[in-house]
């Protein structure tokens, strides 16, 4: 029996040893080829079309379509596989266990657990209920890129929105930048297939931070090795919900740290539990969230090589501290049987990699556009009251660790994740803590503050404040004082959500406006011309769907001034009294794009301390270029 189990076990490290060779031969082939099209496409400008034309673009945009469509496949036969390894694996664990899954059964359990969580965390379910009520409220179609994404969809009333939508696809496949984000944005473009209507999407973004949230607090029952933390779900959904980074995320549809902190929520969470069970099932469930997850974002990689290089590198010091290492055979085979999930991380990492290169690089450098907000770079570092903590913490934990004191574990490989989306960050575009873009760090700086908390002060506070109850209103009142006063700072959640909220009632205010002043102008038996430069609403059917006679765009540029639709369709156009100039979106960039209103009355404005929602109407003194009548 043991030969038997030794021969099985070789065969085994066999296989492994050719799969690991097999990838490693073709991702050298591929990058080899890679580094050949980059010097091919140098040395053959001449041949080929010129980028700006509409041939080069026309080639651009035919290589984003193929090499995107074979990384699509790619991506989802791997996702699949792993899908069916993780059923197959619950079946045969479900059969070892005598069990047999009923639909009906299945369903009633899950309805079973929901009440019982509901009864059994009041508070959470109460604030969640709130937020997301408010949510869903404020939701709208007025977010900045959403009414560009689905303008055709508001053109025909609803009615039309399953289908592949190339907004989205030119947004995110066609970026010849150096951006990368092919998967940025997908499930809103998903989840439109299914319906139109953005309070339904709201609510879709309302069960992910829950689910976001719920996993937060799993993440602090496995770091610290207790169950039943008195108010955990409550004081996790406190401190989650109310940054900055949250509001923008879960109150718009536009970023994709939405679903890329849902993805590390998962990943971590299965990350854990393979450490603590084996479970092929959390080894599969890791793997294809951190591969999702590192297409949503191009700097979102860190959040899932960074971790597995920490265990793994950490794993092997202390084996070389142990027994030392006389060749690199001992180290493969010490890492293929302790660290399988960090070297399968490690072939994602290379994958994307890969991806990013013929997907991004080798179209952006046959284009030749510089990347994307380029200027940014090492632009701003604003770390906040919680990343500070972080920071120290992070600190301490590592002097600890050196000491012998503390033991290295999954949290500290996190923090170093955090540390280096960071620096990414302020590498390429700056970083501020109250940014969209922080969202990711400000969910590990909070996974850093409760297990603080569980693990350093809750054992210190007297025996009285360590009882259920009070331990519980303890927490919660830590937690509703710390949002508190970080209200008193700049740029907090609910000036955020006052921006979001303010910009959206004024769109749509302003879009009521125009009705009204055009119905009554029609009424007198005028003309209806309207004027409007650079905006969010620009070519699209909002503005379409409004009662005009002419449609007029004034380009910011060239002071140009055209008839867009109506009367005179293509034809320049020479304002004159009475026409109506439009700034519901375009607010302080009228005095960037350096435009006279000096002979327009202002007949419209939401609120005077915001620079939009307004509108003005021509009264004859002069025309818009300053020029008489």
């Amino acid at each position: 029996m043991a030969n038997r189990y030794t021969m099985v076990h070789l065969m085994s490290s066999q296989v492994d040893a050719r799969r690991v060779g097999l990838a490693l031969t073709l991702s050298g082939v591929l990058t080899m080829l890679a580094a050949m099209s980059w010097i091919w496409i140098d040395e053959n400008r001449a041949s080929l079309p010129i980028p700006t034309t509409d041939a080069g673009r026309d080639l651009a945009l035919t290589y984003n379509i193929i090499s995107h469509a074979i990384f699509i496949s790619i991506l989802i036969i791997a996702v699949g596989w792993m899908s069916w390894r993780i059923r197959q694996a619950n079946h045969i664990e479900a059969k070892h266990n005598d069990r047999k899954t009923h639909p009906t059964s299945h369903s009633k359990t899950t309805t079973q657990w929901l009440w019982h969580a509901i009864q059994k965390h009041p508070f959470s379910t109460g604030l969640f209920t709130l937020y997301s009520s408010y949510v869903i409220h404020k939701s709208s179609w007025f977010y900045k890129e959403i009414i560009s994404w689905y303008d055709d969809l508001v053109g025909g009333f609803l009615l039309d929105n399953f289908s592949l939508r190339w907004t989205f696809l030119i947004e995110t496949m066609s970026r010849n930048d150096y951006r990368f984000f092919p998967l940025a944005h997908q499930d809103i473009h998903i989840l439109s297939w299914f319906t139109p209507y953005v309070k339904i999407w709201a609510l879709v973004n309302c069960i992910e931070l829950a689910t976001t949230v719920f996993l937060l607090a799993k993440i602090i029952e496995l770091l610290t090795h207790r169950k039943q933390i008195p108010s955990l779900l409550a004081v996790a959904g406190i401190l989650f919900l109310f940054t900055p980074a949250s509001a923008y995320n879960y109150f718009q549809f536009i970023y994709s740290e939405r679903i890329l902190i849902l993805l590390f929520a998962i990943f971590t969470y299965n990350y854990l539990r393979y450490q603590k069970t084996q479970r092929i099932q959390n080894h599969y469930a890791a793997i294809i969230a951190s591969l999702i997850g590192a297409f949503t974002k191009d700097t979102a990689i860190l959040l899932f090589l960074i971790p597995a290089l920490g265990v793994m590198g950490h794993g092997l010091i202390q084996e070389q501290r142990r027994t030392g290492f006389h060749s690199l055979r001992e180290i493969w085979i010490f890492c293929r049987n302790r660290f399988q999930l960090e070297i399968h991380l490690i072939g994602v990492s290379i994958f994307f990699l890969l991806s990013f290169v013929y997907l991004s690089v080798l179209p952006s450098h046959y284009v030749g556009d510089q990347r994307y907000d380029s200027e940014l770079r090492f632009a701003t570092l604003q770390l906040d009251p919680r990343l500070l903590f972080l920071l120290g913490y992070s600190c301490l934990r590592a002097l600890q660790i050196a000491r012998g004191r503390w033991s290295f574990s999954l949290l500290d490989a996190i923090n170093l994740a955090a540390w280096s989306y960071i620096g990414a960050l302020f590498y390429l575009v700056g970083f501020k803590a109250s940014n969209y873009m922080a969202l990711p760090v400000q969910f590990i700086a909070i996974v850093n503050l409760l297990v603080f908390c569980t693990e350093t002060v809750a054992p210190r506070l007297p025996r009285k404040a360590t009882t259920k109850r009070v331990a519980a209103g303890l927490s919660i009142g830590c937690s509703i004082a710390l949002v508190a006063i970080e209200d008193g700072l700049p740029n907090t959640f609910v000036h955020r959500v006052k921006d979001i909220t303010s910009a959206h009632d004024s769109w749509a205010a302003s879009l009521a406006a125009v009705d009204d002043v055009t119905e009554t102008a029609r009424l007198n038996g005028e003309e209806i011309n309207l004027i409007f430069t650079k905006g969010w609403f620009r070519n699209n059917n909002h503005l379409r769907r409004l009662k005009y006679d002419r449609l007029i765009y004034l380009n910011e540029d060239t002071k140009e001034i055209s008839i867009q639709d109506g009367v005179g369709k293509g034809n320049s156009y020479k304002p004159k009294k009475g026409d109506f100039f439009l700034n519901i979106d375009t607010g302080r960039r009228l005095k960037k794009f350096d435009i006279d209103l000096s002979d327009y009355d202002l007949i419209f404005d939401l609120n005077p301390d915001i620079d939009n929602g307004k509108i003005y109407r021509h009264s004859g003194r002069q025309s818009l270029g300053g020029k008489p009548e």
